[in-house]
């Protein structure tokens, strides 16, 4: 089995809530092959942050969610711990990282910057060895910006290229 790459060690375990992974084992498990390129994976032009009222199925939210244009960042880790018990994985934030992470994914795919206080991810391991990353990104009221499901590779290229060069 390969090393899980030292590019996780940008994150930390979403703290308080129970299930979740230690800070020593987030990400341990979930292998990223970087040593070849988008092109040779077959991977498409990374997709545009998701934005827009019908982030989440009416079934993700509570039964007395009134439509409120605001899902907080706590309701995101409730239906994060959901995913997990159904599908399994592990929830990971990006430790101070979370604005360079948005203003890099938005400037390879041409679209304006956004202020965002935090990016969260739920990390599933596919059978077939495709890792399923579904991100969230918070703004600064505490409410979700955007949600988008990327690859492994994507989320992965995108984590690298906010942490900038290694010194």
């Amino acid at each position: 089995m390969k090393p899980f790459l030292p590019i996780l060690a940008a994150f930390t375990v979403a703290a308080g809530v129970a299930g979740y992974a230690t800070a020593e084992s987030a990400g341990q498990g979930f292998v990223f092959d970087r040593g070849t390129s988008e092109a040779e994976h077959g991977i498409e032009p990374v997709p545009a942050p998701v934005s827009g009222e019908l982030l989440f199925a009416d079934a993700e939210l509570p039964p007395d969610f009134n439509g409120e244009s605001c899902v907080p960042a706590a309701q995101v880790l409730g239906i994060f711990a959901r995913e997990i018990e159904m599908v399994g994985g592990e929830v990971l934030t990006l430790s101070g990282r979370s604005q360079d992470f948005a203003d890099h994914w938005r400037l390879a795919v041409n679209m304006p910057s956004v202020a965002v206080s935090q990016v969260l991810a739920h990390v599933v391991p596919g059978e077939d060895g495709d890792t399923i990353v579904d991100v969230i990104e918070i703004d600064a009221n505490g409410c979700v910006v955007s949600r988008t499901l990327l690859t492994g590779v994507e989320w992965t290229d995108l984590v690298q290229a906010a942490r900038g060069p290694e010194v």
